[in-house]
């Protein structure tokens, strides 16, 4: 099956079709810049808009790769490609002007370009950017600011964080989310060990708005509970195809040590991330309400799987796990074309999970009863396509989600 182009939502784009300069694609970087995981002060971002390349404010780096990837932005978000030759000279200013900048600048241009690279479908270039970050951060011993050294006052009471401190807890939060997924959609170890994740979790206890608040920290921390959620269910299948007496085998006592907390931990992030996604919505945040519905299906589908795990033996968590499963289905639905290229092939893994709930419960009438899951089904599948049109490495998860829908149709027949 051809997969649909997504059509230009009007609605989203205030700009005309002509831009008015190179300013019109750094402010789209602007718009957008908490999505690409830069969480940089205002006076950077005015000065970032204004094409500021002194350094007095902001390094000159900045500047030049939200021109390209500003520019780039522009054209996919109306599907039209005319300005390659505005990334060019974007890109050949920025490679002189990267040498010499400081660590936290350099790791963030690096998986600026990576993200640049990903979008033109350049894998191997955009592979080489994310290695150069990764490299430059071990280097440098770039570590999350929350040892003695960067505390003034007893850590309990931190409640700031300054925009310096701010700027690298992202850059760091982005970083380990972009080599933790790479890690997850390729199935290769991590390339930033323990102490990242040491460090990222006693953010929230020295920084406690920014680990409320701070979109690049919340998407990482999505990511980081579905990975501990994945490593679960794979004990969890080992230990159902070796364990006899059921639910309180011999091995599943500590299993569930471990499981209950990381479903209130997880219960809880989602709960965090829905408030902040109203807040956003509401005051028309486009760019920044659809960062969190992102980190919200990811967050809601390690909840769902959570609870699928113990379905059989729990009729509550199985009916939670549905529960959930259909919020999933209500934030993908409310993505507008034109959001997809804000998004993450990392969807297609969590959309994989959801469908592979569905299709147990679609052949079950008593649990099909008044709930469409077909219905579900089509607006995972769609919304998988449309994602797979943007983004590479969809191509598992659409298989995974085309299967589902074909056992379906086979259920529905043969009834």
């Amino acid at each position: 099956m051809s997969t649909p182009s997504p059509t230009v939502d009007l609605h989203s784009i205030s700009t005309p079709a002509i831009p008015q300069g190179v300013e019109e694609f750094r402010s789209v970087f602007a718009e957008h810049a908490r999505q690409c995981g830069c969480t940089l002060s205002s006076e950077k971002l005015q000065a970032i808009i204004a094409g500021d390349v002194s350094g007095t404010i902001v390094h000159p780096a900045f500047t030049y790769v939200a021109g390209a990837l500003g520019c780039l932005l522009w054209q996919v978000q109306r599907h039209i490609f005319v300005f390659p030759h505005t990334e060019f000279e974007q890109l050949a200013q920025l490679w002189p002007a990267l040498d010499g900048a400081d660590p936290v600048t350099e790791v963030q241009i690096r998986y600026l370009l990576a993200i640049y690279f990903l979008l033109k479908k350049e894998m191997e270039e955009g592979e080489a950017q994310l290695s150069t970050g990764v490299r430059v951060a071990l280097q440098h011993k770039l570590a999350f600011p929350v040892g003695p050294d960067d505390l003034d006052a007893d850590p309990l009471l931190m409640q700031d964080a300054s925009p310096a401190q701010t700027e690298l807890i992202s850059t760091l939060s982005h970083l380990m989310y972009l080599d933790r997924c790479s890690a997850l959609v390729f199935r290769v170890p991590a390339r930033l060990d323990q102490s990242y994740d040491e460090g990222f979790k006693a953010v929230s206890l020295f920084y406690p708005y920014i680990a409320k608040t701070n979109i690049v920290y919340l998407r990482a921390r999505s990511l980081l509970l579905l990975v501990r959620t994945k490593e679960l269910a794979h004990e969890w299948a080992a230990l159902s195809a070796s364990a006899h007496g059921g639910v309180f085998a011999p091995g599943r006592p500590a299993w569930f040590a471990r499981y209950w907390p990381l479903l209130e931990e997880v219960s809880a992030h989602a709960a965090g991330l829905e408030g902040e996604m109203l807040k956003a919505t509401f005051y028309g945040d486009r760019a920044h309400g659809v960062a969190l519905k992102f980190s919200a299906v990811v967050s809601l589908s390690s909840k769902a799987e959570l609870h699928w795990l113990v379905h059989r033996d729990h009729p509550e968590s199985m009916q939670r796990a549905l529960d959930v499963v259909m919020e999933v289905v209500g934030i993908t639905r409310s993505f507008k074309d034109n959001d997809f290229i804000l998004l993450d092939p990392l969807l297609g893994i969590c959309w994989s999970t959801i469908a592979k709930i569905v299709v147990h419960v679609a052949k079950r009438p008593n649990l099909a009863a008044g709930v469409s899951w077909g219905t579900a089904l089509e607006t995972i599948d769609l919304s998988a396509k449309k994602l797979g049109y943007e983004m590479p490495f969809m191509e598992e998860s659409l298989k995974v989600i085309s299967d589902v829908i074909r056992v379906v149709e086979v259920g529905d027949h043969g009834r």
